[in-house]
This record gives structure tokens, C-alpha cells and sequence, in this order.
């Protein structure tokens, strides 16, 4: 078994993030983006789209400043496109704009990314931070998987490739997915997801491109619902961010988008605030009647208590004439009645009918009305409801400020950058499994902060001969423990380098992209000829005339060396 994460390893990359963070803010500019669109967005961010010839470098949810016609307003990176940037903001700039500067302070995700791994190393987090798991993921275990042996059925839909990949993600703690261009990595994993969906696991989906975590949430969201199209489980799906596909967008952005859900939350916690609100009104007021109803039983004892001491007296009065002066005063006090000259022992009789018409009245008004004692339960059971309603009040009010930790709480998929899930972190809670795509472009304290957010499984996806992390620093620290991906740090690279094979490893080899002699580009030259293309014939020529060759041939090289 993996050693678990130490302090010190955790110290090692939280010098690499800051080293990184410190050239990141020497790095950090402004620039000049023209002719921006309005799009829709499920989102309550307005997003705009800006068309560039030669878009920055700027990582997804990066946040900064946008200056439009003397206003400067906060915004964030969404997307970072081959012919531009798309941009949002909380602030409607109106449909077109001819010209906008964008400042992006680069060091601010790297500073809360530091934070949360120093959160880690001094135990100071309240969600915990599965250290085991981190240590598995960072280092290449051997031999056979101690897990579940049994067969798992994958779905028909994937090929024989696909379906080992599923088999051992579904099996394994961990499991990395090597999955080259066009080989339906993103299918495969969307897979994975709706399985551990269908087993009540809570999972995180997470990548390094919001492009990349929606080609994902829509996979799973196209399984969840099925041929059948019924719709998504309220709530079980939630996007965090903006969606940049219009195919999830289009089809399941109303259902999964977090403002969207917020929003419906919010409603439905108006509401429920309003019915516990009548709900403590009608409980206050029957509260009141129970304390009236009390006091009038309390009242009946005390007449019925007067009555019998007033047919004592009668009765000693009419044995012993002598003291009828005396009792008539303390009558006259007590009930009005005598005339204070003396009176006889009718005045007794007339206060003796006087508290026996009252304790009728009260007799009247406590019919089908409990004992005193049946009483006194009741007042207790509506006061210990008013304090849950209280209670309760007090909760709803707090959500309504914050509908959105509602809508995650119940979230058993959430979707969202590697950024949003540190940005958010405290927020999320805990997860059994975390899926991380695009793994091979994210630095190494990204990957290993998400693998330490699951409690049983996390997998790997990505594909190590592409494009690495992108690092500014030139710091020993960085070198080591930020620009290098999770595939090489793991030593799966120098696994496959060797020829070796793990049970942890998965290699996805079907290639349905590219036609075989484009396939053949890449195959031999990266991918050690593992690649087995589906398309043997090219697409029909469509051009004539002198640049007719662009287009009949598979691959055509044209020289520009003397342009």
C-alpha cells in the first residue's frame, strides 16, 4: 500500500505554488480585446466573446477587471478559445462591444491554492483530506488491486478497450486512463460517472478546461436520462461555472446549471419560509388559546373552592344566627352582595347562585377541553414546536442568502475546473469518488488537492504526450513539483517507456478521430503504433485547380520556408 501524503511533500509543493504565484503577479497585464459579442448563457453571468488572432495564455476562471466606455467592472476568464477569450461578467455592457481592456492578476488562484494545501499540512480544513489516497495517487502501485473482484458489466455502447478502462476505474482506488486523441476518452468516463451516479456515490467531476468538465456533465446527463428523455433528478447534477458547449447548454443547462438551481432553491426556500412563518402564527395562536383555557381550569378550582366554602357558611349561619353580622360584610366585599345593614341568609343563598352561574360559564367554555394536567402537555408539545419552527426559520433564513450551498449539499454529481474546486473548496464537501480529466495539463498540486478531496476512488485521465502544465517560474521547486504532470510523477510514463503494464493503468487504442494515414502522423511517432484507427478511406475530395492537392491527399506537406 501508498504511503500516505507527508508534511513534507506538502511543503514542497506549496514552495513550488508560491514560487509559481510569485512570478505569476510580475506576469500579470492588461490586454486590449476588440469586438466583443454577446452570447446567451444559462448562467447569470453575461458573457461576452471576443475574437483575437493571437489569444493570451490565460488560465480558465482567472479573474481580473474589464474597461469598457470608462466603466471597470469585475469579470472572468471562461474560456480561452484558438481565435479568442471568452469573457463574463456580472455587469450588462450591452450586445456588442467595440473594444475592451482586460487586467488578469494571474498570482490570485495560486495564493488560495497555497492556502488550502497549508490548510492541509496543519490539519486546519474541516473537510477532511484523504492523505492515503493522495499518496496512491502520486506514486504507481505494484502488484495486483485489493479490490472487488468481481465482474462488472460495462455498457454495450463502449468498445473492448473502453470497457477494460471501465472495468478497472470501477474496481480500483486508483486507476489512470491514458486516452490519445479520438480514442473516446471523454465517452469513457462519462461512463464511469453514471455508473458511480446510478450507485448513490457522490462524485466530481473536474478538469482542467470548462470545455472539457461539459463534454463530461453532458455525457452523463445524455445516459441519465436515457432514450426514454425523461429529466434529470432535481438537484443531482450540478455545473459550477459557465458552460461552454452549446449541446449541454442547449439540452441540460436549465437542469444542471448552479445559478439555475440556485435560483429555483431560492424560490422554493421563499416559499418555505412563508409556510413556516404561517405555521408559527397558527402555532403562536394556539399557544394563547391553550394558556386561556388553562387559566379558566385554574379559574374553576378557585370558584368551586368559593362555592364550597360558601355552603359551609350557609351552613353554619343558619346553626348559629349569632355570626350572620360578620359573614354578611365579608360577603358584601367579596361578592357585592347584602346591603350592608345587617341583610339575612338570603344574601348567602344570592352569592351562593352568583359563583355557581360562573363556574357554568366556565364549565360551558372548557367543554370538550382536556384536564389541567392534559392542558399543561399540550402548551409544552406547541412551545417545543415553536422553538424547532424557530430553529428552523433561522436555517431557511440562512440558506436564502446562500441558495447555492443548498443546491451543492444535495448534489450527488458536481461538475466544475480544477479552480472552481479549490475556489470553492470549504463549500463542496466531500466526495467518494473524484474523476480528473485533462489530469496530464493540470501542475501536480492541483491533482493531488482533488485526489485528497475523495474518500474511496479517484481517476486519472489524461493523455502525458500532450501538452504538460504550463509553468512560468524557472525555480528548482517549480521545475520539480509544478510543471511535471500526475503521469510522470506516478511513473507511468516510465512504465510505458519500458514496455510494462499495471492493472492501475488503462490504455484507450481504438481511434475513431482521424482516417489511418492521418492516424499514422501521430501513431508511430507518440503513441508507439498502439493506435488502431476505424477510417480507412479519407473524406471525398471537394476542391479543383491548383490547390486541388490540399484536399485529395491525406496529408499533404507544404513548404513556407522561403515565405
Amino acid at each position: 500500500m501508498s504511503e500516505m501524503i507527508t508534511d513534507e511533500y506538502l511543503h514542497n509543493l506549496i514552495s513550488a505554488v508560491e514560487d509559481e504565484g510569485a512570478e505569476a503577479k510580475a506576469f500579470s497585464a492588461s490586454y486590449t480585446l476588440a469586438k466583443g459579442v454577446k452570447v446567451p448563457t444559462a448562467s447569470q453571468r453575461v458573457l461576452y466573446s471576443f475574437s483575437l488572432a493571437n489569444p493570451p495564455r490565460l488560465q480558465e476562471e482567472s479573474r481580473g477587471r474589464l474597461a469598457v466606455r470608462g466603466l471597470n467592472v469585475e469579470c472572468t476568464v471562461i474560456s480561452r478559445r484558438s481565435d479568442g477569450l471568452d469573457v463574463a461578467t456580472f455587469v450588462d455592457l450591452g450586445q456588442e462591444l467595440e473594444s475592451a481592456v482586460l487586467t488578469v492578476d494571474r498570482s490570485e488562484i495560486l495564493s488560495v491554492l497555497a492556502a488550502r494545501l497549508e490548510g492541509v499540512r496543519s490539519g486546519s480544513h474541516q473537510t477532511p483530506f484523504n492523505r492515503a489516497l493522495a499518496g496512491q495517487v502520486v506514486r504507481l502501485s505494484d502488484g495486483e488491486p485489493g479490490v472487488d473482484e468481481s465482474f462488472i458489466s460495462a455498457p454495450d455502447d463502449l468498445t473492448s478497450d473502453q470497457k477494460e478502462a471501465f472495468r478497472r476505474a470501477i474496481q480500483n482506488r486508483v486507476t489512470y486512463l491514458w486516452g490519445p486523441p479520438g480514442t473516446g476518452k471523454t465517452v469513457t468516463l462519462s461512463a464511469i460517472a453514471f455508473y458511480l451516479f446510478c450507485h448513490n456515490k457522490r462524485v466530481l467531476l473536474v478538469s482542467h478546461t470548462n470545455r472539457a468538465v461539459d463534454g463530461i456533465a453532458h455525457g452523463l446527463c445524455k445516459r441519465i436520462v436515457g432514450k426514454s428523455r425523461a429529466s434529470i433528478p432535481e438537484g443531482s447534477v450540478v455545473r459550477i461555472g459557465n458552460i461552454s458547449r452549446k449541446g449541454l447548454a442547449t439540452s441540460f443547462g436549465a437542469q444542471v446549471s448552479l445559478e439555475s438551481l440556485a435560483d429555483l432553491q431560492q424560490r422554493k426556500i421563499r416559499d418555505r419560509i412563508s409556510a413556516v412563518r404561517k405555521e408559527r402564527e397558527a402555532n403562536a395562536a394556539e399557544i394563547a388559546t391553550l394558556r386561556e383555557q388553562y387559566a379558566l381550569t385554574a379559574r374553576k378550582g378557585v370558584l368551586e373552592g368559593e362555592l364550597a366554602e360558601l355552603q359551609k357558611l350557609l351552613a353554619d349561619v343558619r346553626s348559629s344566627e349569632s355570626g350572620l353580622s360578620t359573614v354578611l360584610r365579608v360577603l358584601r366585599i367579596r361578592y357585592g352582595t347584602g346591603d350592608g345593614r345587617g341583610g339575612s341568609i338570603g344574601d348567602i343563598k344570592r352569592s351562593i347562585q352568583s359563583v355557581t352561574s360562573e363556574i357554568l360559564t366556565v364549565v360551558s367554555q372548557l367543554e370538550h377541553v382536556g384536564s389541567a394536567e392534559e392542558l399543561c402537555d399540550q402548551i409544552d408539545a406547541a412551545e417545543a414546536r415553536e422553538r424547532e419552527l424557530e430553529e428552523s426559520l433561522r436555517d431557511l433564513e440562512v440558506l436564502a442568502e446562500d441558495p447555492s450551498a443548498a443546491s451543492l449539499d444535495r448534489a450527488r454529481v458536481v461538475a466544475c475546473t480544477a479552480t472552481q474546486a479549490v475556489l470553492r473548496y470549504a463549500s463542496l464537501g466531500e466526495f467518494d469518488v473524484v474523476i480528473v480529466d485533462e489530469a496530464s495539463m493540470l501542475p501536480l498540486p492541483y491533482v493531488v488537492f482533488l485526489a485528497g478531496m475523495a474518500r474511496e476512488k479517484v481517476v486519472v485521465g489524461g493523455d502525458f504526450r500532450q501538452l504538460p502544465p504550463i509553468a512560468l517560474s524557472r525555480s528548482p521547486a517549480s521545475k520539480m513539483w509544478y510543471a511535471r504532470d500526475i503521469f510522470e510523477v506516478a511513473g507511468v510514463v516510465d512504465l510505458v517507456d519500458r514496455g510494462g503494464v499495471s492493472p492501475y493503468l488503462a490504455t484507450l487504442t481504438t481511434q475513431f478521430r482521424g482516417h489511418e494515414k492521418l492516424a499514422a502522423l501521430i501513431n508511430d511517432r507518440f503513441y508507439g503504433g498502439r493506435l488502431i484507427p476505424t477510417r480507412k478511406t479519407p473524406d471525398a475530395a471537394v476542391s479543383e485547380g491548383d490547390s486541388a492537392g490540399l484536399f485529395n491527399n491525406s496529408v499533404t506537406v507544404v513548404d513556407t520556408s522561403a515565405l
